[in-house]
């Protein structure tokens, strides 16, 4: 009889070890991918050591209360020495759980930038993004558009886009970076806003419904204000849904066959096979070496840069180049256009934003100039998270404040947000990181800090 030393592939948390013990009956190679019953749970896990049992035996009968478990099933699939080190470092730099740093790299084991598969939120993967001068950018100044007595959400340029492409049988893409009809729906009588009884979020706005996209609650699309009753009721922004509806009555009121729509999201698996107009979230990215089609649009830029975030303006621009790269001619519309990001795309003069992005940075202390580090934690009293989050950023020589969403399913959110010198050793980091409470998430090199 073997004890096998084995590492889940799960989460765990810090405060316990990232090594559990099982017997089997025989010994295993180190590397070696079982399946355990953990929790309750059958899950995967990598063996990285075996000892006799008889070794053991003194140990087990200290903890007397303790059970040891049988492997349940021995897999085929095995990972290296080699992954298992770089699960290792991965799990020691972003003082994560090792077990999910070995996931990461079982799943993708040619990958440069785990980073992505680290973290706990969605993430929009731009790194790869070349950083150079384009000429095909157009920009739509959607203020300009008003004066000029257009109130559609096409500008002038895009509906000339949608009739070119028809009368040439030619393809079109339109960016929306929003599920539903609307963003929100407001009272214009005394400005109430419909916001998610379980989120600090406001419902996105669909045809029949209201939906919170953080914790999926849904209720009907109301018809009066409940604050003060009145029918005034107002859908601000402009969702995917919305498009398509406007597109439909482009078309019919052109006298025009309305052109094969289809809709490329989270919720859909796979690019559409058949269509003349594709209405694209950020699921586009993903095709963005297998689409080149005439003719690409943006319909808001301005909702690409919602998030105040020191990497805002960059991602913006990261996100304007990669949808260039995709097209022949790119239109932005926006009702800022003398953003410094969409100034950038459209001049060509790329350098000199970046260069000026790197002394904003610098000045305000963010990477490459320093480390961040943000905690977070959540708890239904409001209160009590508050007091811990400034007592614990006071301890650690950090700055508190709420999350963007600082109420999410019914919790509280609060971050903390931590800086080191670059050239800060992994002990002095970690010694920092190993005073925080186990009830705190630790996310080193944070995608965003909201």
């Amino acid at each position: 009889m073997v004890i096998l030393d084995v590492i889940p592939l799960i989460p765990l948390p810090r405060n316990q070890p990232p090594i559990v013990s099982y017997f089997h009956g025989e010994a295993l190679p180190r590397g070696s991918v079982v399946q355990v019953l953990f929790n309750n749970r059958k899950i995967k896990a990598v063996v990285i050591g075996s000892d006799d049992i008889r070794h053991r035996k003194e140990m087990l009968k200290k903890q007397a209360t303790f059970t040891l478990k049988k492997i349940e099933k021995v897999l085929k699939n095995n990972i290296s020495e080699e992954q298992i080190k770089k699960a290792q470092d991965l799990a020691e730099y972003y003082f994560m759980s090792l077990g999910i740093c070995m996931r990461a790299i079982m799943l993708h084991p040619d990958e440069k930038n785990y980073k992505k598969y680290l973290a706990t939120g969605p993430v929009l993967d731009l790194e790869d993004v070349k950083i150079e001068n384009v000429k095909n950018i157009k920009i739509a100044d959607m203020r300009r558009e008003i004066r000029d007595a257009n109130f559609s959400i096409f500008s002038r340029h895009l509906k000339e886009a949608l009739q070119v492409a028809h009368e040439q049988h030619e393809k079109l893409i339109i960016f929306i970076p929003r599920l539903g009809y609307a963003n929100l729906i407001f009272c214009k009588s005394c400005g109430y806003a419909f916001k998610c009884k379980n989120c600090s979020a406001s419902l996105i706005a669909y045809e029949n419904a209201l939906k919170c996209h953080h914790c999926n609650y849904e209720e009907a699309r109301p018809k009066q204000c409940p604050n003060c009753k009145s029918y005034d009721l107002k859908a601000y922004g402009i969702g995917i849904d919305k498009v398509e509806a406007e597109l439909k009555k482009f078309f019919s009121y052109q006298n025009l066959k309305i052109p094969v729509i289809e809709i490329l999201s989270s919720d859909t698996k796979k690019l559409p096979d058949t269509w003349d107009i594709l209405l694209a979230t950020q699921s586009l990215f993903k095709y963005s070496k297998l689409l080149k089609i005439p003719y690409l649009a943006i319909i808001n830029a301005d909702a690409l840069i919602h998030i105040p975030d020191y990497r805002a303006e960059e991602n913006l621009l990261r996100q304007t180049l990669l949808l260039a790269s995709m097209t022949d001619h790119l239109l932005i519309q926006t009702y800022n256009p003398d953003d410094p990001a969409l100034v950038a795309a459209a001049t060509g003069k790329v350098e000199e934003f970046m260069k000026q992005e790197l002394e904003n940075r610098k000045s305000l202390g963010y990477p490459p100039f320093m480390q961040l580090v943000k905690l977070q934690s959540r708890n239904r009293n409001r209160e009590m998270l508050r007091r811990n989050a400034l007592g614990l950023a006071q301890q650690l020589g950090g700055t508190a404040y709420p999350a963007l969403i600082d109420r999410e399913r019914g919790m509280y959110v609060y971050n903390i947000l931590l800086k080191f010198p670059n050239d800060a050793t992994r002990d002095t980091l970690h010694a920092t990181l190993d005073r925080v409470p186990p009830d705190w998430q630790v996310d080193v090199d944070p995608i965003n800090i909201v």
